[in-house]
């Protein structure tokens, strides 16, 4: 794993790309960049083939909770919901 401190794990640049994605169809394109001067990773450019610190996430997670007042959560359930409709209905794959 490149680019962690001791005892962070990493996270796939994919997942930062999708929730870049979700963030920009739910408040738009300028938000993410907001987000990522919020929460100290401003200037970095997550690829998807990349791993990156997990806190890094949780970090941007913890900016984007503070704008539609949800907790964490409930922004990481709608994000989940969005990458994945069938988990809010019940419904498991086959």
């Amino acid at each position: 794993m490149q680019n962690t401190k001791k005892g962070d794990t990493a996270m796939h640049g994919i997942i930062f790309a999708e929730f870049k994605n979700y963030i920009s169809a739910k408040l738009g394109d300028d938000r993410w960049n907001n987000l990522l001067r919020e929460s100290g990773v401003w200037q970095k450019i997550y690829m998807p083939i990349q791993e990156y610190p997990n806190h890094e996430l949780l970090d941007i997670v913890s900016a984007s909770s503070n704008l539609p007042r949800k907790p964490i959560t409930a922004a990481l359930e709608d994000f989940g919901e969005l990458k994945n409709p069938a988990a809010s209905c019940g419904d498991s794959p086959r």
